[in-house]
């Protein structure tokens, strides 16, 4: 039985029990007995609750339509919507291009016994930049040692100042040892460039490199 049907049995039984009590009354008056009249008006009134009942109920309550069907949805705190998380923006991957070197750059004035070899040139053609990997290798008593100059030249005669560790860091070695550094170029293509290094304050000189890559 739905809720709607329910509404109208409850409300033409009100209204006919009304009839019914009224008529008596009209007809019999004072002839009724006074436990009559209390189970009357229990009746009336139990009719009156369960029709205030079903009123408020159905004030809570909203009959919706689900897929053709019939369902019952609260107007009150309706359930909250998932707000669809943002897509996140991927950042393209690196193109890169790794060159194999392993390029012993002789020193034309050196003061130390210090070998310098450029080993790989990895090109990132989507950050347009390239990584130029270097061992160091001490063949003297144990000394400190970094890069003092570390500069490719262009054929258009521009300079390009090398970054990252092998531009910043500082050595302590001991005889024998080998450090592997790298530099960052702002440069990813290009022919005959002047690779010109020098290290301890320019103690120690080499040979300027012509690179292509």
């Amino acid at each position: 039985m739905s809720i709607s049907d329910l509404n109208s049995i409850i409300s033409t039984a009100l209204a006919v029990g009304t009839a019914v009590i009224l008529g008596m009354f009209v007809i019999f008056g004072r002839k009724l007995s006074r436990k009559f009249i209390l189970s009357v008006f229990t009746v009336l009134a139990l009719l009156v609750v369960s029709y205030l009942g079903l009123l408020g109920y159905i004030s809570h309550k909203s009959v919706v339509s689900v897929n053709g069907g019939t369902g019952i949805s609260s107007l009150v705190n309706p359930a909250p919507t998932a707000t669809p998380s943002p897509t996140p923006t991927l950042s393209p991957t690196p193109t890169l291009i790794a060159i194999t070197k392993n390029l012993d750059i002789p020193c034309t004035s050196c003061t130390y016994k210090i070998d310098v070899k450029l080993t790989t040139i990895v090109i990132d053609t989507t950050n347009q930049k390239s990584t130029w990997s270097f061992i160091l290798t001490n063949n003297e008593d144990p000394l400190p040692c970094w890069f003092t100059n570390l500069v490719l030249e262009d054929n258009n005669g521009r300079n390009h100042q090398g970054g990252g560790p092998a531009s910043t860091d500082h050595w302590n070695m001991s005889n024998g040892q080998s450090i592997q550094t790298y530099a960052t170029f702002d440069v990813v293509h290009g022919t005959n460039y002047f690779l010109n290094i020098s290290l301890r304050n320019g103690s120690n000189i080499y040979q300027t490199e012509t690179i292509t890559f």
